[in-house]
C-alpha cells in the first residue's frame, strides 16, 4: 500500500504549515482567561486538523494497494451426449465403466485445477449429462461457447470426449485452430466400418405454394453393401407417394435421389422417408427420416366488374382460371360498390 499525489510529497509540509499559521492568527489575540486551557488546546487541535485535511485533499491524494489473487487454471471437459456413442457393440462400456472412469478423472484433476464439465449435442449444457440421448452433434458450437464463456480467463486446456461424428454445424477444425489453449481428446466409438445403409441428407423447401410441384432431394449412403438392392419409399400419412429401387454398387456408395411431389392441400404436411433394411445391417435408426412442409394458399384474387354479358369477359375469365394461382371474382357495378371484397 502506498500514497500517491499529483504533487511532490514535500507539499504536505505546506499543509502542516498552513494549519499552524491559521491556528496562530486565530487564537494568539483571544482572551486566554475566558477559556480553560484544556478547551483552548482542544479547539486549536480541531482547527489545525481541519485546515490540514482540507489543504491535503486539494493535493488529490490516492492510496495504492496491490492485491494478489491466485486462481487455479480452468480445465474444461466436454462430453459428447449424442446417440451415436451407444449404437455400437461397446454401448454397455460407455454407459457403465467409461462414465465411472471419467468421474475418477474429474476427481483427480480437481486437486490442482478448477474443473468445469459440459455436455454437447443439440445444445451445450453444464454440468455434464451422460444420457446419450441427443440426435445432433455440433462440436464447433461447443468450441464457440467455451471460447466466449472463458474469454480473459485462465483456461488451461479442453478435454474433448467424442466419437468425432458431426452431423450439424460447421467443421470444428476451423473453430478449434484459432483457440490459444491445447485440446486433448478421448476417442470413443467403434472405428470398425460396419455394413450399413442410411439416409444421409434430405434437401427440401419448408414452404411452398398450393398447386406447385416441388422437389425433394434425398442422399442415400451405403457401406460394405455391394450388390445389394435397397427400396426407398416416400409416404404421406401412410400413403405411398413415391418409391424407387436403388442398386448398390461398391463398398462406399452414395447417390442423390430426386423426388417430385405435388402440393394439393394447404397446411402442414408430414412426409416419411424410409429406406428398406439390408441383411446384417448394424443399425436401422438412420433408415428413416421425417420432414415437414407447409403448403401456403396464396392465390391472387382478380375482380372483373362488368355491366353486361360479353364474349370477351367469358374468355378472359376462362384464361385466368387456367392458372391455379388466380381466383376470379365476377361482380356487377352495383354489387362491387356494395361489397367488401
Amino acid at each position: 500500500m502506498g500514497l500517491l499525489t499529483e504533487y511532490p510529497a514535500w507539499f504536505i509540509l505546506f499543509c502542516l504549515l498552513l494549519g499552524a499559521i491559521y491556528v496562530f492568527f486565530l487564537y494568539f489575540r483571544s482572551d486566554k482567561e475566558s477559556i480553560p486551557p484544556w478547551l483552548r488546546l482542544f479547539l486549536e487541535f480541531l482547527r489545525f486538523a481541519a485546515i490540514f485535511l482540507i489543504s491535503f485533499l486539494l493535493l488529490s491524494p490516492l492510496f495504492r494497494q496491490n492485491l494478489t489473487t491466485i486462481e487455479k487454471p480452468v480445465i474444461v471437459i466436454g462430453q459428447d451426449n449424442s446417440q451415436s456413442l451407444i449404437l455400437g457393440s461397446d454401448s454397455a462400456f460407455i454407459r457403465g465403466e467409461y462414465v465411472n472412469r471419467l468421474n475418477e478423472l474429474v476427481a483427480k484433476l480437481e486437486n490442482q485445477y478448477d474443473v468445469r464439465t459440459y455436455s454437447f449435442g443439440d445444445r451445450v449444457t453444464s454440468p455434464m449429462n451422460n444420457g446419450f440421448d441427443e440426435k445432433r452433434t455440433d462440436i464447433s458450437h461447443f468450441f464457440s461457447e467455451i471460447s466466449a464463456s472463458y474469454e480473459n480467463r485462465n483456461l488451461g486446456a479442453i478435454i474433448l470426449a467424442s466419437d468425432g461424428i458431426c452431423n450439424f454445424g460447421t467443421d470444428p477444425y476451423y473453430t478449434a485452430r484459432d483457440l490459444s489453449y491445447p485440446i486433448y481428446t478421448i476417442a470413443l466409438g467403434d472405428t470398425t466400418s460396419h455394413r450399413d445403409s442410411r439416409i444421409a441428407h434430405v434437401l427440401f423447401n419448408s414452404q411452398i405454394f398450393l398447386g406447385d410441384d416441388f422437389p425433394v432431394e434425398i442422399q442415400v449412403d451405403a457401406n460394405h453393401c455391394d450388390g445389394e438392392n435397397a427400396s426407398l419409399v416416400v409416404k404421406e400419412n401412410s400413403r405411398v407417394v413415391d418409391s424407387c429401387q436403388i442398386p448398390v454398387k461398391g463398398n462406399r456408395f452414395s447417390r442423390q435421389i430426386p423426388v417430385l411431389l405435388e402440393a394439393k392441400q394447404p397446411g402442414w404436411h408430414r412426409y416419411s422417408i424410409e429406406l428398406s433394411p439390408i441383411n446384417q445391417e448394424v443399425t436401422l435408426e438412420n433408415n428413416r427420416q421425417d420432414i415437414f412442409i407447409e403448403v401456403l394458399d396464396m392465390r391472387t384474387k382478380v375482380l372483373i366488374v362488368h355491366d353486361a354479358p360479353h364474349p370477351d369477359i367469358g374468355a378472359l375469365k376462362e384464361a385466368l382460371e387456367r392458372n391455379e394461382k388466380f381466383e376470379v371474382v365476377m361482380r356487377r357495378p352495383e354489387e362491387f360498390l356494395l361489397s367488401n371484397d
